[in-house]
């Protein structure tokens, strides 16, 4: 099934699904119909890329399930956190909120207004969201984070991240000492396990690898793909 097809397919199961989130969707769908800025690449293929199981709203990426596997729930209580590239922000909308702040970066405007739509929806007070150029951008309110989220965002395929020495590097010097880098590679077909081990070993000459493991659905656009959670070491 073509990607275009199964974002069609999703959409049109969240329009006819009538539960206490319709109108929601609606409106959401709505606001994701009349963005403008139509020459920046749709990851979602004409519908969302992520999921949002709050609202039952589908996704090309099955939320829930990566929150839940990457256990961000319980990594992240009461910690400054940063989605890189957070798309929608559904990762960090999907969770109970219980970290101290949240900031959420992307630079595609239509993906940054939904995002801040679902927030002012569920009344999220500790998530900013930031439409900009991660390598780029000075300002991001707090100097440091105790977590940063880097899901398939060190390279990107509209190269809004190009440079992925520049974006690791940057990574790391915007952790807490002894922080938290969760790393998760792009989709097999795109980036063989050669690519992810020479990234891995990168990786660990400035961390120590807490967990790694392998998303193993049956939703194709997550399956396959390798996590590594990691800890910052120290080197004073």
């Amino acid at each position: 099934m073509s990607t275009k097809l199964k974002s069609l397919l999703n959409k049109l199961k969240d329009i006819f699904k009538i539960d206490k989130f319709f109108f929601f969707r609606i409106k959401l769908l709505q606001l994701s119909n009349n963005n403008k800025l139509n020459d920046l690449y749709d990851y979602g293929e004409g519908y969302f890329y992520q999921s949002l199981n709050k609202i039952n709203l589908s996704g090309l990426r099955n939320t829930k399930y990566r929150v839940e596997l990457l256990d961000l729930k319980e990594i992240t209580k009461d910690k400054i956190v940063l989605d890189v590239g957070c798309n929608s922000g559904f990762v960090l909308l999907e969770m109970e909120n219980n970290y101290k702040a949240a900031i959420g970066i992307d630079y595609n405007e239509n993906l940054i207004n939904s995002a801040e739509l679902v927030k002012e929806y569920f009344k999220v007070k500790n998530i900013d969201f930031i439409c900009d150029d991660f390598l780029k951008c000075e300002n991001l309110r707090y100097p440091k984070f105790d977590i940063i989220l880097s899901l398939a965002n060190h390279s990107t395929f509209d190269n809004g991240i190009s440079d992925t020495e520049k974006y690791f590097k940057k990574v790391f010097n915007l952790l807490n000492e002894n922080g938290t880098l969760i790393f998760e590679s792009h989709h097999p077909q795109y980036e063989s396990i050669e690519k992810f081990n020479d990234i891995k070993n990168h990786l660990l000459t400035k961390y120590s690898l807490i967990k790694e493991g392998i998303y193993e659905n049956n939703n194709f656009y997550d399956n396959g793909r390798r996590y590594l959670i990691l800890k910052k070491i120290n080197f004073s």
